[in-house]
């Protein structure tokens, strides 16, 4: 008796060699979007540890005029400042959550805010 694989055909070739592969950091270029619909990324000065607070709806239907606001600062003597987003618009979807664009209200810088679902079946990870 001869058994198949299941699924497509893989190729058994070995990927090419990588003259980088010594190095242990890699370098990732800000600047660089998969979408070229999408303008490039830029790193924002808001630290990764911010308190949010839950959208205010304040439009119609269930995207635009959603109001998002976080609170930042509040470390080595800086007082907390709240920084407020409008969500202009989907961008995408995904089993933990949605992407929103938005707008900055304070400066009118356009952003992606990902809404992380608050499911029990997300919560570890």
């Amino acid at each position: 008796m001869v058994s198949m694989p299941l699924g497509p055909p893989q190729s058994h070739n070995p990927p090419p060699p990588d003259d980088h592969h010594h190095q242990s950091s890699s370098v990732v270029d800000p600047s660089f979007s998969s979408d070229p619909k999408l303008p490039p990324l830029r790193h924002h000065p808001i630290s990764q540890d911010k308190e949010m607070s839950p959208a205010v709806v304040q439009g119609n239907d269930q995207v635009t005029g959603h109001i998002i606001s976080t609170t930042i600062g509040g470390k080595n003597g800086e007082s907390k400042r709240t920084i407020s987003y409008m969500a202009e618009r989907v961008v995408g979807t995904g089993s933990f959550g949605i992407v929103f664009q938005a707008k900055c209200l304070e400066t009118g810088e356009t952003v992606a805010i990902k809404k992380v679902l608050q499911d029990r079946r997300y919560k570890n990870r």
